[in-house]
């Protein structure tokens, strides 16, 4: 899906490269922050921290990411930073996942939309 926010920012040339995370992407995400670091965000978080988790790990060679699983990160060389391993990735965790829970949030909501439900 593609929001008219983010066509307008391509069209006026603001935007020149962006990352597709699917939906069950983000659901699972969100579920990880929440296990792992006690993170409660919103979808729109979910999608950045998934878009920064796939920068890093399609920037490594071989390497494959299931955002389901317990661990996201992965210890071969990348290319990314020039192939210098200091660098620093970073996103915006913009929303909070208290103004997602009939639908973000809602097990019967995802469940209906066609995506697993975490855990």
């Amino acid at each position: 899906r593609i929001t008219k926010n983010f066509a307008l920012g391509v069209e006026s040339g603001v935007i020149d490269d962006a990352i597709r995370i699917q939906d069950q992407d983000a659901v699972d995400v969100a579920h990880w922050l929440l296990r792992e670091e006690g993170l409660f965000v919103g979808s729109s978080s979910a999608m950045n921290v998934a878009g920064a988790i796939r920068l890093v790990v399609d920037s490594k060679s071989d390497s494959d990411l299931n955002f389901d699983s317990d661990s996201v990160s992965k210890s071969e060389s990348n290319s990314l930073g020039g192939g210098n391993d200091d660098y620093c990735v970073v996103t915006v965790i913009c929303d909070g996942g208290q103004r997602h829970l009939t639908r973000f949030w809602n097990r019967d909501f995802i469940v209906n939309w066609g995506l697993l439900w975490p855990g």
